[in-house]
């Protein structure tokens, strides 16, 4: 009993240094984008050459704070293109959980009577996962590595069969391949180009479905070389993968 006490005290220190290391690891690489230039352009007001700026330190360095993405939504709406001025402030709402930007997303919509932006609380878990997927992985796995550890303790040391940790280890482990090879994606995307046509099949010669303007919010169901499959209206339609601006961070 108290050899297991032991082995038991020694997994777990072993699982909090790793939970710890990875949680350093995770936040210590989130350094600070230098927002000193675009900040003092955006404050004279030279608003192109900060989204710029902004722009290219999102999506070069793929690093972003939330005021220089409340920034990038406020000079696109302010420029009239309100479906990249969402597509910011869908990222702000990533980020972040704000749910005071929620409201901002619907006056837009509901102004230029867009879809897909009804909230529920499955939306915010939805977002909660994600936004915290790394933890969350980092977690299964030392989960099971725990496990694992316990599998072999019993049938290796006390010449057991281990039927609820071996069952356990199974259940971890299919959640880990889940979370790895399909849980990452947020599945959602905002329409970006004026007239685009959504097709029944992934071919410019399917049948059309229908051409929508620019800023609905669509579910992101799949992909098929330069097509996206999306819901739209209860069914799945194809879109080009160019005319979709995919929420991620």
């Amino acid at each position: 009993m108290h050899n297991l006490q032991s082995i038991n005290y020694k997994l777990f220190t072993f699982v909090i240094f790793y939970l710890g290391w990875g949680l350093s690891a995770s936040f210590g690489q989130q350094k600070s984008p230098d927002l000193a230039l675009p900040d003092s352009l955006f404050q004279a007001k030279r608003y192109t050459q900060s989204f710029d700026l902004y722009h290219e330190i999102l999506f070069q360095s793929k690093r972003a704070s939330t005021s220089m993405l409340l920034k990038m939504a406020y000079i696109k709406e302010g420029l009239g293109n309100y479906s990249e001025a969402l597509y910011y402030l869908n990222l702000f709402y990533l980020k972040t959980l704000d749910k005071s930007v929620l409201k901002k997303m619907e006056e837009l919509a509901e102004k230029y009577r867009l879809q897909g932006y009804d909230y529920s609380d499955t939306e915010f878990f939805l977002t909660l996962y994600y936004k915290y997927y790394n933890l969350i992985a980092l977690a299964v796995v030392s989960l099971a590595l725990l496990t694992g550890a316990m599998v072999y303790y019993q049938k290796f040391r006390l010449k057991q069969r281990p039927y609820f940790a071996g069952i356990l280890l199974v259940l971890i482990c299919a959640a880990l391949f889940y979370l790895v090879n399909f849980g990452k994606e947020y599945n959602l995307g905002i329409v970006a180009r004026e007239g685009t046509h959504l097709m029944s099949g992934p071919s410019a010669g399917a049948e059309p479905v229908e051409i929508i303007d620019p800023g609905h919010r669509v579910r992101i169901l799949g992909h098929n070389d330069v097509w996206t499959r999306i819901q739209w209206n209860d069914q799945e339609v194809f879109v080009k993968r160019k005319n979709l601006l995919p929420v991620r961070l």
